[in-house]
């Protein structure tokens, strides 16, 4: 059975590529693996706050008309992005140890 493999449980390889398609594959080859992570966490904090960033846009007319329901955005983005509780990690965890076993057998 072929699986799909994920990194952080959200993101395929696939988008990831293209997430990274405006670094220099010089760049890529060179740097080590840490900041290698590094970088495409920031990707994907990026393409997060683009999202956020669109969403909000489209409530800020609304919000305009009602005064009393406006939200600033870095207020908006941090309800957004909520922290994971340390039973999803664990969980997100397992599900990864279960597809990496899946896959080496």
């Amino acid at each position: 059975m072929e699986r799909t493999f994920y990194i952080s449980a959200r993101y395929e390889i696939v988008e990831i590529t293209l997430l990274l398609s405006s670094v220099p594959y010089e760049y890529l080859r060179r740097i080590p693996l840490l900041s290698f992570r590094k970088l495409i966490e920031g990707k994907i904090e990026e393409n997060a706050r683009e999202i956020a960033w669109e969403m909000w846009l489209k409530a800020y007319h609304y919000m305009l008309i009602n005064p009393d329901v406006f939200i600033p955005f870095d207020d908006f983005y941090k309800k957004k992005k909520k922290e994971k509780s340390i039973e999803e990690a664990r969980k997100e965890v397992a599900e990864a140890v279960q597809v990496f076993e899946e896959v080496g057998d």
